[in-house]
């Protein structure tokens, strides 16, 4: 012992540290969580000195890769809830009801109606943003695009609907604008628009008033308005002095596209009525025909081209989502007790072909018997 330091007990401690550290502990196979739980052990009869030889033989892998799936899970699910936040709770769906402004310009209370997650997580459109596998944002649906083919028709042979004061306007058919209260603009054989044009017209939008980019020859805008570009800068005229032809560019109030649902839905309404449905607006467009709304719900990496989803990496980005806490629990349980008994004999290559590849082949079969649901790893909504 020198200046009270016992030299003896310091290397003690320090071979039993280091002996500890470096000991390999052979794990006792043939008995898996079910049977320490019950405390059952292996029979030594079943035990031959061959079998014992090939079990002492056996390499004991680290679980790297189940403690690297673990922790990516924990920490996406935790970004994920922070960001989106938690939908309502339960199996069924809930409605919520607000006062608004509609595009017809009318306060009116509307519900708005959202499905329920009993695991206790993000919302179904939340989820597809993160990633979740949904077969229309992986490739061409043909229901989905006869659906937006309906709309667009029914756009094309829409006109602004102004009201009378001038208070405000938004694209619509005929049928939907009051008669009593509105103005209804269509342009027609009869009676058309500027360079004789039968199609629109369109809530502030106008290619005599658009400078960028500008309609002129040989450059000149479509004759149908779902053709028509984004006006990047206009020159509005001035409402007391435009003339009655322009009062759909002088409305106090304008409707703008919202994208909303989980289906590429477009509608023209205000701000207001988009927010309370959850929707993306879009306040520099004027016509749903502007906007690709299934690539904005899809989130993610934008379409290559536009209109053609083709986000197949969801493949495999939705297996490490969850659809809720309770999910992720019963995932990390399952993983810790069984994945990671199961890579310690496999090794952690073997352990990431049989998860990703199992994963990806499940959501390939999901992709074609159950195109439309939302899914994350085991669950769907």
């Amino acid at each position: 012992m020198v200046d009270g330091i016992d030299f003896v007990a310091l290397k003690k401690i320090t071979n039993q540290v280091f002996n500890s550290a470096l000991e390999k502990h052979k794990r006792t196979v043939g008995q898996g969580v079910i049977g320490k739980f019950f405390r059952r052990s292996l029979r030594s009869d079943r035990v031959t000195r061959d079998v014992k030889k090939q079990i002492d033989d056996m390499d004991d892998h680290r679980p790297y890769f189940t403690w690297w799936v673990t922790f990516c899970q924990i920490v996406i699910f935790l970004a994920s809830v922070s960001v989106y936040g938690i939908a309502p709770i339960g199996i069924g769906v809930k409605d919520y009801y607000d006062t608004v402004t509609m595009s017809n310009l009318a306060n009116q209370r509307i519900a708005h109606r959202e499905r329920e997650n009993l695991w206790l997580g993000p919302r179904q459109a939340d989820l597809i943003h993160l990633g979740a596998k949904y077969t229309p944002c992986m490739r061409f649906d043909r229901n989905l695009d006869a659906a937006l083919e309906l709309d667009r028709e029914q756009e094309r042979n829409s006109g602004c609907c102004v009201r009378n004061d001038g208070s405000g306007c938004a694209q619509m058919t005929k049928s939907r604008c009051s008669t009593i209260l509105s103005t209804f603009e269509k342009w027609s054989e009869d009676s058309p628009g500027p360079g004789g044009r039968v199609s629109g017209s369109v809530c502030g939008l106008d290619p005599r008033y658009c400078e960028k980019p500008s309609s002129v020859a040989p450059f000149e805008w479509d004759q149908d308005i779902i053709k028509w570009p984004i006006c990047e800068t206009s020159n509005i005229p001035n409402r007391s002095l435009a003339s009655p032809d322009d009062r759909h560019m002088t409305c106090e109030l304008v409707g703008h596209p919202c994208c909303h649902g989980i289906q590429g839905e477009c509608m023209i309404t205000t701000r207001e009525h988009c927010d309370l449905i959850r929707g993306y607006y879009h306040d520099d467009k004027y016509l749903c025909a502007q906007v690709d709304c299934m690539s904005q719900i899809c989130g993610m990496i934008t379409f290559y081209t536009e209109g053609l989803p083709d986000q197949f990496y969801r493949l495999w980005t939705s297996l490490f989502l969850h659809g809720g806490l309770f999910h992720l629990i019963i995932t990390v349980i399952f993983q810790w007790f069984v994945m990671r008994d199961m890579e310690k004999l496999s090794g952690a290559l073997r352990m990431a072909i049989i998860y990703l590849g199992s994963g990806i082949g499940g959501n390939l079969a999901s992709c074609i018997f159950l195109p439309y649901q939302v899914e994350v790893r085991i669950t769907f909504f």
